[in-house]
């Protein structure tokens, strides 16, 4: 009964063991005899051509090679842009600040200029002064200094005398004056002595003359012009009013200058024909230089 068993299950192991035979894959056709290559071109398995082809004649890869060139290349261009941009920044940035310091030089610059030339300015100014304060320096050292001095008289100041006197006109300066024009008189004036007092008409043709420096002249004769009353002589006494010979010498200088000079002489009581001094009508045209000097033309 063992053994049956035992052989039933070698019969078994060598059925499962057993191998099916293989089928042919393909099956050849018969023979044709008007196709004679036919089983040479359809013999073997059937395979597609674009399998066989290489990828480099395929068009779609060359398309993505084509791309993936083009996507390079517009990032490299990106990054040269991006670089050049970056630069021209930088570039800009230094402009700008080449710009606003030139702006800045500028005007420290332009402040400078304006300072230099108030200084010039204020310097030429300057020096114009010293040169006109020269000149004028140089003016008054050289020009004539006409005057009249003295009372030079043999009358006597009393009660029915009619006083009379001449003076003297020299030019104290280093040049000669010409046009000299001397006036005096004589007169009587009660109060302070008036700015602007009283001369004889002058000629027509007036004796215009040279006077030399250093060359004293007379400068003529004058009178009070009447005989001294009594209560003329009191009010004079008393020192309400005062006798007085005064006068005016005009005249021209080497530069074409005019000029004129004041003289005035006040009678000493108690003297016979002693005179001093006055304390005014004693200036002249130097003593106001803020006043401008007139032309020996006009």
């Amino acid at each position: 009964m063992d053994d049956r068993e035992e052989t039933d299950r070698e019969n078994q192991e060598r059925e499962n063991n057993a191998v099916e035979p293989l089928q042919p894959a393909v099956t050849r056709p018969a023979p044709n005899a008007q196709q004679p290559h036919r089983e040479n071109v359809h013999n073997g398995p059937t395979r597609n051509p674009e399998e066989t082809e290489p990828w480099f004649r395929k068009p779609d890869w060359w398309m993505v090679v084509l791309t993936a060139f083009t996507f390079a290349v517009g990032v490299v261009t990106l990054i040269v842009f991006y670089r050049q941009f970056g630069e021209m920044q930088t570039q800009t940035g230094i402009l700008h600040q080449q710009a606003e310091q030139a702006a800045k030089d500028s005007i420290e610059a332009s402040a400078k200029v304006e300072r230099q030339l108030g200084i010039s300015s204020k310097q030429a100014r300057s020096a114009q002064a010293a040169v006109l304060a020269m000149k004028d320096q140089t003016r008054l050292g050289q020009r004539a200094w006409v005057a009249m001095y003295n009372v030079n008289t043999k009358s006597t100041v009393a009660v029915g005398s009619d006083f009379h006197a001449s003076t003297i006109v020299e030019n104290f300066g280093h040049s000669p004056a010409n046009r000299v024009m001397p006036i005096i008189a004589i007169h009587i004036f009660c109060g302070d002595f008036p700015p602007n007092p009283p001369y004889p008409a002058l000629p027509v043709h007036r004796p215009y003359s040279y006077l030399m420096p250093s060359e004293p002249r007379d400068a003529g004769r004058a009178s009070l012009g009447h005989p001294m009353t009594e209560p003329e002589m009191q009010s004079i006494v008393s020192g309400k009013c005062s006798l007085y010979m005064h006068g005016e010498v005009r005249y021209c200088d080497i530069f074409g200058e005019s000029h004129y000079r004041h003289f005035c002489a006040e009678w000493v009581v108690g003297t016979q024909n002693g005179f001093q001094g006055c304390n005014a009508y004693a200036d002249g045209d130097e003593d106001y230089p803020h006043t401008p000097t007139k032309s020996c033309k006009e």
